[in-house]
């Protein structure tokens, strides 16, 4: 009998033994395969059970995984952790697998850089109280004897009370493959918690216009509010904005932004920014930029009205070439002296005595279009005299068309900011913090010398002038010779509701001394919002809302009617070379008047003594 019973309890204990071993077998075939999918390539395994340690990690080194067996957490190596396609593998069965995951919490391993895989009942994992973030990737395997199901398990926001569990796959044992695997999808559902938005608003009233179409100022918040209530929707989740009067100033010495949005970012008091930033070197070590957050192409512009042509240019030499100028000039002096071969003819045949000066009176006189009292007698004369006035008509005509439209014209010399610079224009900027911080303090966004030698020059001393409000600054640029820096939206409104027809056609923009590289939206450093937040931007984009808010919201470049005619009253700067000709005409008569004179003097004198 007792023979009977030890035979039984021995092959009892031996099935246990195999189907411990086939357990074993099982889970190592399925997270061969699991962490294939996952593209795992280093493993690190943590159980206080040597025997399964050694059979784990001498299967998954035969699978070309470089695979560590830890029995202690005190062995956590954190600088081998520092890379990219790491799996961490503890099971519920071990002894110290709760501790292993506390060690993660604290060694802060909890991101999208990691993968962690724990053999066990999702119930016990969450009673750990361990917060794993959004874009962690923390699995539970659930195994019984014909399946193994896997969840992955995450906390919303930071005011989840429960982890979301995500099914992700379901392996069969007998079948040995998976019968559904969905690892790849991003995580797009929020379940209803909120999204903290931090925007920097300029004017107090922005915050009754958020949602309409009124205001002429804030456009790139504005802009936001509405793309986050597209991204809020698509992802399930509520839109808690909040607001702040500035975008915060780094403090150097704590390297803490205490302040205003970037502030909020910072301390962990919002989850992104509602306004567009520059992407500077201090801000890149505390904040990331999202690629998709590129939300305006809105940017700080200098507007002025290029003045008239006449005020960098002779516009009474512009109508013609100078190889016209040439050939007309050439063919006055062969007129010249054709008409004065046909003079002596003239004077031989009939008597006509004309001079040489009256040769040149007559082309001069066809030359202004004006009649001349002397005439040849001789048919070639006439000839050659009507021929030069039907010449010099053509001319007249050509010349007054072409000059009436550069009477209008503006000057097109002002190209960049180092030609308005030494342009003698008096030069202003709105009156909003991002302006003065720029022009006043030491960035990366402009060369320190440009900015220093252009403080010194325009600003210091003067910044209650040089910074002025939005509507002073364009009233002065459309009524002097004034340049304004200030966002193209935002003077592209005032342009379009205050400046006339011929304004709005000589009106000019250049960028500015920042350098253009984009503005971005950005997030905590680290944040677990990066991939949705770029998902949900690069749908905006793809599904056409962002253009209908950009379309709706941004006012459009005031396009001048041309078709449409305008009068330009001309003023003294245009004429200045008709006086410039009339004084030396007077001077020149003057002066040889003076001469006649002296020599008709000298010449009575002359007879006197002789």
């Amino acid at each position: 009998m007792l023979s009977v019973c030890f035979i039984v309890a021995s092959t009892c204990f031996a099935s246990e033994a195999v189907d411990a071993r086939k357990d074993v077998e099982d889970k190592l075939i399925f997270l061969r395969k699991f962490l294939e999918h996952l593209s795992a390539k280093t493993v690190n395994y943590f159980c206080d059970d040597r025997e399964n340690g050694v059979t784990v990690q001498k299967a998954l080194s035969a699978d070309q995984f470089q695979t560590r067996f830890l029995t202690k957490t005190q062995m956590f190596d954190v600088a081998s952790f520092k890379k990219d396609r790491i799996a961490i593998i503890t099971d519920s069965r071990c002894k110290q697998w709760a501790d292993v995951l506390k060690t993660g919490k604290r060694k802060k391993l909890y991101h999208r850089m990691y993968t962690w895989m724990v053999f066990g009942n999702r119930t016990a994992i969450e009673a750990l109280g361990i917060a794993f973030p959004f874009d962690s990737n923390v699995y539970v395997a659930e195994v019984d004897r014909f399946e193994v199901n896997v969840y992955r398990l995450v906390k919303n926001t930071l005011f989840s009370q429960r982890h979301t569990q995500q099914h992700v796959a379901r392996w069969s044992v007998p079948y040995k493959k998976f019968m559904y695997l969905d690892t790849k999808r991003p995580r797009m559902n929020l379940m209803g918690e909120p999204l903290r938005v931090s925007y920097s608003l300029a004017y107090n009233s922005t915050l009754h216009h958020l949602m309409d179409y009124r205001q002429v100022e804030d456009f790139i918040p504005r802009m936001n509010y509405r793309l986050m209530n597209h991204i809020t929707f698509y992802v399930n989740a509520k839109h808690q904005p909040i607001f702040r009067s500035g975008w915060g100033f780094l403090k150097e010495k704590t390297g803490v932004y205490s302040t205003g949005m970037f502030g909020d970012l910072q301390q962990g008091r919002a989850d992104i920014a509602g306004n567009n930033a520059f992407v500077t070197h201090p801000r890149i070590d505390h904040f990331t930029f999202l690629p998709a957050g590129a939300t305006t192409d809105d940017f700080l512009y200098w507007m002025f009205r290029a003045p008239p042509l006449s005020y960098t240019d002779n516009i009474w030499i512009l109508p013609f070439q100078k190889l016209a100028w040439y050939c007309l000039c050439s063919l006055l002096v062969l007129f010249l002296a054709v008409l004065t071969l046909l003079s002596r003819a003239d004077d031989a045949l009939f008597g006509n005595h004309i001079t040489f000066s009256d040769v040149a009176t007559i082309v001069i006189a066809a030359l202004t279009q004006r009649g001349n009292a002397r005439n040849m007698k001789s048919v070639s004369g006439h000839i050659a005299s009507y021929t030069l006035f039907a010449l010099c008509l053509f001319v007249y005509v050509a010349y007054s068309a072409q000059f009436f439209v550069l009477l209008q014209a503006s000057s097109n010399k002002i190209t960049d900011i180092w030609a308005l610079v030494n342009s003698g224009m008096e030069l202003g900027a709105e009156d909003v913090l991002y302006n003065r911080d720029y022009y006043t303090r030491k960035n990366d966004l402009m060369i320190e010398s440009v900015r220093s030698n252009f403080y010194d020059d325009k600003i210091k001393g003067r910044e209650s002038k040089f910074f002025v409000d939005k509507s002073v600054g364009m009233k002065k640029v459309q009524r002097e010779s004034y340049a304004f820096q200030i966002l193209r939206s935002t003077g592209y409104q005032i342009i379009d509701e205050t400046f006339n027809e011929i304004e709005r056609r000589s009106i000019r923009i250049i960028d500015t001394f920042l350098s253009n590289n984009g503005i971005y939206l950005s997030i905590p450093k680290n944040s677990p919002y990066f991939d949705l937040f770029s998902i949900s931007l690069l749908k905006l984009a793809e599904n056409g809302m962002w253009r209908r808010e950009h379309v709706r919201l941004y006012p459009p470049k005031p396009i001048p009617d041309y078709s449409r005619s305008v009068f330009v009253s001309i003023g003294l700067e245009d004429i200045s070379f008709v006086f410039l000709c009339l004084i030396v005409g007077m001077v020149a008569s003057l002066a040889i008047f003076l001469l006649e004179n002296i020599v008709h003097y000298h010449r009575a004198l002359w007879r006197r003594i002789f």
